[in-house]
């Protein structure tokens, strides 16, 4: 693809647009992950198609095996990003795409001020179509329960943790807290760490769903320097919600 390819480096890695990248290549995105943002509408973008394309030749990209052929492909362009999530069949296979325009009352993902993240497939007919309402789950909403929480510690909106997007098709909400509020109790139903956990958003392989509960394997430890084993960011703690 004309890519180049760095690999490992014990000096910690590489954080494009919030993404840990630990190795990467730099260069031509990969065609298919090229041919779905081009085929985005401008208003999805605010982005003109030669812009698009003027950043596709400059992207930050890491692949991962996935359910189909092909690897999946995490990828950072300009000011957007795409995972590919390959099916068995390659016509499951999704794009998220962020940030694009998420209008109040669409589905979406992490939809906020107007922008989030869409999934996006390609029909029989080659056109790009939104499948966010028939492959996405609902966001989670915070109980009675939860916004006493939130009073009490001090806690964020609800927070998509996707540092582990490079190497696993899962992500992580999350409510962060104000350090200098109490530390929330060890034996909150949802205390995860220095967190608050509200479920995990993962591929299936043609669809993604929000379980509370998942293996390691499918929320993967960075290797991070000579570190132990699930000793950093955004690990480091003994995750209840997370299966050995």
């Amino acid at each position: 693809m004309g890519a180049i390819c760095k690999p490992h480096d014990a000096g910690g890695g590489t954080s494009f647009l919030g993404l840990h990248f630990d190795d990467y290549c730099f260069g031509p995105a990969p065609e298919h992950v090229a041919h779905a943002v081009l085929a985005l509408p401008v208003r999805a973008f605010d982005l003109e198609r030669d812009t698009r394309r003027e950043d596709l030749r400059k992207a930050f990209y890491l692949a991962a095996p996935g359910f189909g052929r092909r690897p999946d492909f995490t990828l950072g362009a300009g000011a957007f990003m795409v995972r590919s999530f390959e099916g068995a069949d390659p016509r499951d296979t999704v794009y998220l795409i962020w940030p694009v325009r998420c209008d109040e009352g669409e589905a979406g993902l992490d939809c906020h001020n107007g922008m989030g993240r869409k999934a996006f497939r390609f029909a029989a007919d080659g056109a790009l179509r939104d499948v966010s309402a028939d492959v996405l789950p609902t966001d989670p909403v915070l109980s009675s329960d939860d916004r006493v929480r939130q009073t009490k510690y001090g806690g964020s909106v609800l927070f998509l943790l996707d540092d582990k997007l490079p190497y696993a098709p899962t992500m992580r909400w999350i409510m962060e807290f104000d350090p200098d509020s109490p530390p929330l109790e060890k034996d909150d139903p949802k205390a995860a760490g220095p967190w608050a956990h509200f479920g995990f958003v993962h591929w299936t392989g043609s669809r993604f769903e929000l379980v509370d509960r998942i293996t390691r394997s499918q929320w993967p430890c960075r290797k991070l320097n000579d570190a132990p084993a699930c000793s950093t960011y955004p690990d480091g703690f003994e995750d209840p919600f997370v299966i050995p």
